[in-house]
């Protein structure tokens, strides 16, 4: 998918056989992206409550825990509750005042579209 990003104007999404979508990709990037796609790694907490993912979520009060393994959690952050240098911020001031070791932030893509759009139709 990042290929189409990065050559494609437009794409087409065809699920069993029929045209569900077909739009400039940042078009539908807007209309069905996810927003910001954040991950926080740190140490693992199991059976207690995640300290790191508190913290996250009162640091940006819209972002919304959709994962976590192993010490890293994955986090949505709508674009419109959000800039991304609130975002960056945020997530310096709480690495410096916590245990997170890592972390990084990325627009959902065209990746995440097809999920939504293949998921709606119970295709995946």
């Amino acid at each position: 998918m990042e290929e189409i990003e990065v050559c494609g104007k437009s794409v087409a999404f065809l699920v069993g056989g029929k045209l569900k979508c077909m739009a400039p990709t940042e078009d539908l990037k807007r209309h069905y992206g996810l927003g910001y796609k954040l991950v926080v790694t740190g140490p693992e907490r199991t059976g207690e409550t995640d300290l790191i993912a508190d913290v996250v979520q009162s640091a940006l009060p819209s972002a919304v825990l959709t994962g976590s393994t192993y010490g890293t959690r994955l986090f949505t952050v709508p674009t419109h509750t959000a800039e991304l240098a609130d975002i960056f911020d945020e997530m310096e001031a709480v690495q410096l005042e916590n245990e997170v070791d890592d972390w990084g932030v990325s627009h959902s893509g065209l990746g995440d579209v097809y999920s939504l759009i293949t998921a709606a139709e119970g295709s995946v």
